[in-house]
């Protein structure tokens, strides 16, 4: 049956990785990487039924050529630990044929991604397989008839991978309609779907393609998640047991799962410090320009200027009420005098603050990036508790099967510490 999958990942320099060995071990290519001189050879690769660069208007000529396309990505940044490349892994539905499925990819990807001035490089798998899907690497900056711009934020915010959720699986349903079959996908969790089922555990790769391999082994000798599936499809009521699965044992196989991933993510994380950055709120760039020695002296010299623009000008006005019942000449010259003092202190206060006015620009310009980081690294920290929280709450389901399931004095398995 169809099922609902689309993943999205950044490439990083910081993990080892670049976009040229990516883009050459999805399409099954050879790739120079002009940067550092390494040749990524995947050309033997099997299981690829496919490939190709899908580009926007806008896009140089060059741009349809994979080795040139992500070697100008790579060149284009900088930073040791920059973001290369956004990668997007999409399940596609068995139901459909391969030209269909290719269809359904060149379709979504052209009116989500490049319509968006993204640059697109699809690549196909295991189309014959139980698992068909399809790779997408995408450019992070915006495409000039000259080359690489700026990095578009907004194709980082998390609301837009929510759109492109709901996107594929309007894709994919309307393509299984327009097919004439009868499984649809969703994208929502079965808790948003407001349904009672279970939710499985995720298998992995490996172990997937170790049960394929080995169709006869016993349930009770295949691994925890294995065992774990089997019995939540059955309690789910989708297919019978073939094997006999113990339900409470299968239970605390899941219940184990959940709590190693949470104290995985304590060992990687300190979560005060995460709730705290979570909560802090993000000072503006008004607020940081503000808070600057520069700013205050700036700010206490226009007020001196003004103070001395103030006294200097009712000098002056003093002078003027006097002069006409004084005869001395003298007196005439100092009131001009005053007058000019008066128009050229009045003339520094604007200086100042013209000064001022380009400075506090210049600032915000420079403190931009800094607040787009900031807010970055709050983002991050909320979705790494929300992370946190989902699998806490996988646990403590589970956790809950097996209270209902196993008599109290019969579990006594060591519990890993998760808080």
């Amino acid at each position: 049956m169809a099922i609902f999958h689309l993943a999205a990942t950044v490439i990083k320099r910081s993990e080892g990785r670049s976009a040229t060995a990516a883009a050459a071990y999805r399409s099954g290519s050879r790739i120079q990487d002009f940067r550092t001189g390494a040749v990524h050879d995947y050309s033997r690769r099997r299981g690829i039924f496919g490939s190709e660069i899908l580009v926007p208007p806008s896009a140089p000529t060059w741009a349809s050529n994979r080795e040139a396309l992500w070697n100008a990505v790579e060149f284009g940044e900088r930073r040791k630990d920059a973001q290369v490349s956004r990668e997007m892994n999409l399940a596609l539905p068995r139901e459909l044929g391969h030209a269909e499925q290719k269809d359904l990819m060149r379709r979504f990807v052209a009116e989500t991604f490049v319509a968006a001035g993204m640059i697109a490089d699809i690549a196909w798998h295991e189309l014959d397989s139980g698992n068909p899907h399809a790779h997408v690497m995408l450019t992070m900056r915006e495409v000039t008839p000259t080359g690489f711009g700026n990095k578009n934020r907004a194709w980082d915010a998390v609301e837009r991978l929510r759109e492109w959720r709901t996107l594929w699986a309007s894709f994919v349903n309307i393509a299984l309609e327009s097919a004439g079959r009868v499984a649809r996908v969703d994208h929502r969790s079965l808790a948003e779907q407001g349904a009672s089922e279970l939710p499985a555990v995720h298998i992995g790769p490996k172990w997937t393609a170790l049960n394929r391999e080995r169709p006869a082994t016993p349930m009770h000798e295949r691994d925890q998640r294995s065992q774990a599936n089997a019995a939540i499809a059955v309690l789910n009521g989708r297919r019978e047991a073939r094997w006999a699965v113990e339900p409470a044992k299968a239970a605390r196989s899941a219940a184990t799962h959940y709590e190693r991933l949470a104290s995985l993510w304590h060992r990687s994380h300190r979560r005060s410090q995460l709730e705290s950055r979570a909560l802090r709120p993000v000072p503006t760039i008004d607020d940081l320009v503000e808070r600057m020695a520069e700013y205050m002296r700036r700010r206490k010299a226009i007020e001196a200027a003004a103070e001395r623009a103030v006294a200097t000008a009712h000098q002056a006005r003093d002078l003027a009420d006097v002069a006409p019942m004084v005869r001395d000449p003298r007196v005439h010259q100092r009131v001009a005098e005053a007058a000019e003092q008066a128009t050229r202190s009045s003339g520094e206060v604007e200086d100042l603050r013209g000064d001022m006015r380009l400075w506090v620009d210049d600032m915000r310009t420079r403190l931009t990036a800094v607040v787009v980081r900031v807010r970055g690294r709050q983002r991050d920290a909320v979705e790494a508790l929300q992370a946190l929280g989902r699998i806490e709450a996988q646990a403590e389901q589970w956790r809950e099967q097996i209270r209902d399931d196993i008599p109290a004095y019969l579990d006594k398995r060591r519990r890993p510490r998760i808080g």
